[in-house]
């Protein structure tokens, strides 16, 4: 059994990963998300929680039958009975929180961003490596069974070679969602506004779906609704190494949505994540199915079972993934010492590509990625 001990209490740790870690199936396991809820787990088990705020930890611990509460996250971090940690605080604490953690020979899984910036992730994944701990990050759409299916799809080269790919993630703002947390619209807690906060999932997805490395990045963003000092919504014109392009789109002022386009030489994939039929492939050649009607009916796209209807293929779409949950999958990797396919070196990948943005904006300039050092502080 894996003891995990969580640092922060906020919607995160409520909503995602105190029913995440809960027994596999039981009532617990139920998460008021639809998003973050897995099903629970099997050989995890939240042995301490911490947070300044007794009284929410108090009755968290009763609720999940937590036998330790803690005020002073360094009291998680010096229990020896604890053998894994979750980073889910302010942004501007992951790093001090991780590498403490690592150094005292505990796996980290740390919420997204990794850090504030590059030389803070780079010191993050050195420590898990030096004391030959699991650094994996909290990027759940990763774990949405549509993703998982998509990136199959994509991958088993059906659709031929990228042209470009779109990333949204828009929500009304965490004043929304996580109301009493102010300090996402902390420049000295958050560190940035809505293209870190949401637009990094959407950098994430497209890094993930498409297999590619931003090269370059042109972003424009500010603040135009909320009466706060950071961006409230940005948009990023990406090229890859290959030459294919890309844009993300990030907003706190939007209605939800989170969804992926990816135009190919051969189609078009599409992923709207909450939508009854989340995965949509358009064809504009024939050919791709496995001996079905294009145009309605059942088939099956690069062995994958779906249904076509008026000539675009929607797939059956399964409960679970190959990996499971992320939690099941950060308790299978520790036991199985096996690295995450969303390790920190990712984590980073996508921060670099979210501080070149900022960048850009600052600027008013294209900026060339891996070649900037400023971008490391």
């Amino acid at each position: 059994m894996i003891r995990i001990g969580i640092i922060g209490a906020g919607k995160i740790a409520q909503n995602a990963l105190l029913s995440g870690f809960s027994e596999r199936g039981c009532k617990l396991s139920k998460s008021d998300m639809d998003w973050y809820d897995f099903g629970g787990c099997d050989n995890g088990k939240v042995f301490a929680i911490c947070d300044k705020n007794i009284d929410a930890i108090e009755q968290l611990a009763e609720k999940y039958d937590i036998p330790n509460i803690y005020e002073d996250w360094h009291e998680i971090i010096n229990n020896r009975d604890i053998d894994a940690v979750c980073v889910a605080t302010p942004n501007y604490l992951h790093h001090e929180m991780t590498v403490a953690a690592a150094n005292a020979g505990k796996h980290v899984l740390v919420e997204k961003p990794i850090a504030c910036n590059l030389e803070e992730a780079d010191n993050m994944i050195q420590a898990a490596s030096q004391n030959n701990v699991i650094l994996m990050m909290q990027q759940t759409f990763r774990f949405m069974p549509s993703v998982d299916i998509a990136h199959r799809i994509i991958n088993s080269g059906i659709l031929g070679k990228m042209i470009s790919v779109k990333g949204i993630f828009c929500t009304p703002g965490p004043d929304m969602w996580a109301p009493g947390s102010d300090w996402f619209f902390s420049p000295q807690q958050a560190g940035y506004g809505a293209l870190l906060d949401v637009g990094i999932h959407a950098i994430d997805l497209v890094h993930y779906l498409s297999g590619k490395k931003v090269r370059k990045i042109a972003a424009f963003g500010g603040t135009y609704i909320k009466d706060i000092t950071l961006d409230d919504n940005a948009v990023c014109i990406v090229k890859f190494e290959d030459d294919s392009l890309g844009m993300v789109e990030a907003s706190w002022t939007g209605k939800l949505d989170v969804s992926v386009e990816i135009k190919t030489e051969k189609g078009r994939l599409r992923i709207n994540i909450g939508h009854v039929n989340p995965v949509q492939i358009d064809f504009i050649t024939k050919g791709f199915s496995d001996g079905s009607d294009t145009q309605s009916g059942s088939g099956r796209i690069a062995g994958f079972p779906g249904e076509f209807i008026k000539g675009s293929f929607f797939p059956k779409i399964p409960s679970v993934t190959r990996f499971q949950g992320p939690f099941q999958y950060f308790i299978n990797c520790i036991i199985n010492n096996k690295k995450p396919f969303i390790s920190g070196e990712e984590g980073r990948a996508d921060l670099e590509v979210i501080l070149a943005g900022y960048k850009s904006m600052k600027e008013k300039r294209v900026v060339l990625l891996h070649e900037d050092s400023s971008l490391a502080k």
